[in-house]
């Protein structure tokens, strides 16, 4: 599938969105993304299939493949499957052996909700990205476990947010530009054949763990050089849970799904004591400024940095956190 074709997928998808009164990029983007990690989930499985003692993340009914492929689910119906149904159970997966992705998307779905009201038009945006034949009994076919297709969505997923960014501003909400993002990196040139580890203690949509990962990609000569970068490389915590959603999408485009990555607040740890597993090499990060946290935060610092600033306390907390 071309990137022309699915860049109208989305113009489709977002414009059905704008008739429920999501008519932001902000607010339709992490729509979008829940209902395309299932997606992309569901036709990873499908890779894995073949393996011995399969079983896939998700369990059955909850698959993508299961409901969607239901073509009588819609309006009413539809929202109480999603609502009190299929979100309940991706918030309370099992966490096995094997499984630990699980835990990603345990976090998701406890943070991220649907605000698609209406059961028609959740059903016409999911039938969007369906498997589906045309008018020549041509498979029209969306398959994230396809390489080209994972390339092509990957540059049309990155133009998405690159417009959420651009639009964020004029609420008060700065993303850092990919180009700062890409300078800084390259600066540091960080090395995972150094074992370094690379961390983001409030990462956004992931920018300096993402630009990482490509500047380090090229290294990877050898099956343990791809173990070391893609598993004991790169971490990061985030405490929005849309970014965190928008994050993972990045990732597994990218072909990252050995994700070190935590929702939460980093604030929320006691920063006078951090202990030598939380410490690490490099610290890429671009916190929020002026923002504002609980009273209760600010017993995690110091006496003599109880007043500090949200930026001056994420400060403290990288300079604890650095090898």
């Amino acid at each position: 599938m071309d990137e022309s074709t699915i860049l109208d997928k989305f113009k489709e998808v977002k414009s059905i969105m704008k008739t429920i009164g999501l008519k932001k990029n902000d607010d339709q983007i992490p729509q979008i993304s829940w209902i395309l990690l299932l997606k992309i989930i569901d036709d990873y499985d499908k890779k894995r299939q073949d393996e011995p003692n399969f079983q896939p993340l998700i369990p059955k009914p909850y698959r993508w493949q299961d409901w969607t492929s239901q073509i009588k689910l819609t309006d009413q119906p539809l929202i109480d499957f999603v609502t009190t149904d299929l979100f309940p159970k991706l918030r309370n997966l099992p966490i096995e052996p094997g499984f630990e992705f699980r835990q990603i998307i345990n976090s998701i779905f406890r943070n991220v909700n649907n605000r698609i009201p209406k059961g028609i038009p959740l059903r016409e945006i999911i039938d969007l990205f369906v498997n589906k034949k045309d008018e020549k009994n041509t498979e029209k076919i969306i398959d994230f476990a396809d390489i080209t297709t994972v390339r092509t969505f990957s540059k049309v997923y990155e133009k998405q947010l690159e417009e959420m960014r651009n639009d964020a501003g004029k609420s008060a909400i700065f993303y850092t530009p990919s180009a700062v993002v890409e300078f800084i990196v390259n600066y540091i040139k960080p090395n995972f054949r150094k074992n370094e580890t690379i961390f983001d203690p409030a990462f956004g949509l992931g920018g300096f763990l993402l630009e990482s990962f490509k500047q380090m990609k090229p290294y990877e000569k050898e099956s343990s050089d791809v173990v070391t970068l893609r598993e004991k490389t790169l971490f990061g915590v985030e405490k929005e849970g849309e970014h965190f959603l928008c994050t993972v999408i990045r990732m597994m485009l990218n072909d990252l799904d050995k994700l070190n990555l935590v929702l939460d607040n980093s604030l929320h740890k006691d920063t006078k004591i951090i202990p030598e597993k939380n410490h690490y090499d490099i610290i890429m990060t671009n916190p929020t400024y002026g923002g504002h946290e609980n009273k209760s935060i600010k017993d995690n610092l110091p006496h003599k940095m109880k007043g500090a600033s949200t930026e001056m306390h994420f400060l403290y907390y990288v300079m604890q956190s650095v090898k």
